[in-house]
């Protein structure tokens, strides 16, 4: 008879090679022999965590559910990278609800591990095991937000992110952005460009993004700064960066100001502005 140390690797080695050809069913029958054949100990996590993947590459998020549930009865908690796979699956497939809950079970996690900031400072970048996992949950969890339409969910969930200490990516902050600007929450997204110089210099994307957010409102002078801003960060402003300024000009009536950028676009040799 095997030890259960020889059983548990046992079990870990069958679900490993059952996956890749029967994955949900064959993973299950081998979480449910691994579990009654060992005792205790971590390898079980392993195994929860192979048929947690098994149901998340074939889209079953309900049994995946029921996985983490069943789990927990018996003293297995879920690894985060299981979680952020289920939440990023989840958004995926369009239940934005359920990735939410369980990326807000690892933001709960963050917290009670000492990683949260009692103060409402921008995050400081810090490494962190796993972090590229989570972030992809949160990307996706963020993606479904804003395909729903809900700004002040995806809003909201950056705030969460940080208040972790998750560094959010530049794209992730520039979408929010990008949204806040078209539903007219124009002084949101120039606080998230702020936010943005907390961990990093903003792209060319993000910096158009908030200048375009400023024309938007009609705010030339800030259209201009930022603008400038993205100049001094050594970020190259595009075709559409200028525009928008240009734009935002000429919709004011200032077009000394207007020709003044027009020159500088050509003189970096981007193409001729479409004033509108």
């Amino acid at each position: 008879m095997l030890a259960p140390s020889q059983h548990l690797l046992a079990a870990t080695a069958a679900l490993r090679g059952a996956t890749l050809v029967s994955p949900r069913a064959a993973a299950e029958r081998s979480l449910i022999g691994g579990a009654s054949g060992a005792e205790g100990g971590g390898g079980d996590v392993v195994l929860c965590s192979l048929a947690l993947r098994a149901c998340q590459a074939e889209g079953e998020m309900e049994r995946a559910a029921a996985w983490c549930s069943r789990a927990r009865t018996v003293g297995l908690e879920p690894s985060s990278g299981s979680l952020a796979g289920l939440a990023e699956a989840a958004a995926r497939g369009g239940d934005a609800r359920q990735a939410r809950r369980w990326l807000d079970e690892l933001f709960g996690r963050a917290a009670g591990s000492g990683t949260s900031s009692a103060s409402n400072s921008a995050p400081q970048p810090r490494p962190s095991l796993g972090m590229a996992a989570l972030l992809g949950g949160l990307d996706a969890v963020l993606e479904a937000h804003l395909r729903d339409g809900d700004v002040d969910e995806a809003a909201g969930l950056l705030q969460q992110a940080e208040a972790v200490h998750w560094i959010p990516s530049v794209s992730a902050y520039t979408r929010v952005m990008d949204a806040c600007s078209k539903s007219g929450r124009h002084d949101e997204a120039a606080a998230l460009l702020e936010r943005m110089f907390a961990t990093g210099t903003p792209d060319a994307t993000a910096f158009t993004s908030a200048i375009d957010a400023a024309a938007r409102r009609g705010d030339v002078a800030g259209a201009t700064v930022v603008l400038q801003r993205m100049e001094r960060s050594k970020v190259s402003p595009n075709v559409i960066s200028f525009n928008s300024v240009i734009n935002a000009c000429a919709r004011a009536r200032q077009a000394d100001l207007a020709a003044t950028w027009f020159c500088k676009m050509e003189r970096v040799g981007r193409v001729r502005a479409e004033v509108s």
